[in-house]
């Protein structure tokens, strides 16, 4: 009866511990999925917060990009605005000057309409009025000694001149290219040249009043022709004085250096 006992708790000491050693080895291979479960979200975790700072950073960057972008566009913006006012600005004075020149011109031609083509001639040209005076009307031939009727449609000239007190004036020598005698005036074609520009300016400002500032003299002998020297006709042509009448451009450098 004892043995037989004995027996009895020998076998369930036996079931009890196959029994045992199951659960034990499945809770462990249930913590082991927990623990690598766990793990995994754990990866995971770390994973997102390497991903989030990673677009946090890249945030930045673009942000800064894009704050950098915004003020160089509104500056940008804010430049072709003052460019487009000093554009209009620019039109406006232009449109100003050229008014005032055609004004001018068609003063000068009232003025002159005494003299035909062969004497003289008025034309705008490049911004600027020229009124192109021929040597049979100023000087005699060889000579910078302006004769009478050059001296009278230089008054004639001048009194436009006087009421625009802003113009500028550039008289400009001009011969062909027959080498002039030589004689103690002058050596070659560039001192009959410049001495006949000096003349007409002295009678601009000596005897009718015109500013000595507003003048400039120049000479340019035979190399600035208007036509072939190979005729008699061309010659002519190309023996002039050019008053060469310019608008006050103070305002409009002034708009340009802004």
């Amino acid at each position: 009866m004892k043995k037989s006992a004995e027996n009895i708790w020998l076998k369930f000491l036996a079931l009890f511990l196959i029994i045992f050693a199951l659960l034990s080895t499945g809770l462990f291979f249930n913590s082991r999925h927990a623990y690598l479960k766990i793990k995994s979200y754990r990866d995971s975790l770390e994973s997102c917060k390497k991903l989030y700072t990673d677009l946090k950073n890249q945030y930045s960057v673009l942000e800064s990009k894009y704050n950098l972008a915004l003020r160089s566009a509104l500056q940008g913006t804010k430049l072709i605005a003052q460019k487009q006012q000093q554009l209009i600005k620019l039109q406006k004075v232009l449109q100003k000057q050229d008014s005032i020149l055609r004004s001018v011109q068609m003063t000068v031609k009232e003025m002159l309409a005494d003299y035909d083509e062969s004497q003289l001639k008025i034309e705008i040209k490049n911004g600027k009025l020229y009124v192109t005076m021929r040597d049979k009307l100023l000087f005699p031939s060889g000579s910078d000694k302006v004769q009478s009727q050059g001296i009278r449609a230089l008054g004639k000239l001048a009194k436009v001149l006087k009421k625009n007190p802003n113009l500028q004036i550039m008289i400009e020598g001009h011969t062909d290219n027959v080498p002039v005698k030589k004689s103690r005036c002058w050596k070659d074609n560039w001192d009959l040249s410049a001495a006949r520009s000096i003349s007409v300016a002295r009678i601009l400002i000596n005897k009718y009043g015109i500013n000595p500032e507003n003048i400039e003299v120049a000479g340019k002998a035979q190399y600035d022709p208007v036509a072939p020297n190979l005729t008699e006709r061309g010659r002519m042509l190309n023996r002039r004085t050019e008053i060469i009448i310019t608008p006050d451009l103070s305002e409009l450098y002034k708009i340009i250096n802004q």
